[in-house]
């Protein structure tokens, strides 16, 4: 059985929701850097849609705790924010 990916702007939608129950906040030059992340996916027979939604999701809190950890003390903001920079490095696109 063949389903239709999802279009970019849902795969978004997705991942901000899930980060949303997760406990996490995407600021908008997230969003932003998401939609152009995603948008750069090659939508080939290895696409998940969201599994590779929650797959990026994950890596982004796994780099969010890691460039949180040196921190003496985050605050709340801190430890709920996800920043461009927490997208996964190997394929992040440029800004721009």
């Amino acid at each position: 059985m063949d389903f239709e990916h999802y279009s970019t702007d849902e795969l978004v939608e997705i991942m901000s929701r899930h980060a949303t129950t997760s406990g996490y906040d995407c600021a908008p030059e997230t969003v932003e850097a998401l939609l152009r992340y995603v948008a750069g996916l090659p939508r080939d027979r290895s696409f998940g849609n969201a599994r590779t939604a929650r797959q990026i999701l994950e890596a982004m809190m796994t780099r969010q705790a890691r460039r949180i950890g040196p921190m003496t003390a985050p605050g709340l903001d801190d430890l709920r924010l996800l920043l461009p920079e927490d997208l996964p490095a190997e394929t992040r696109q440029p800004a721009g």
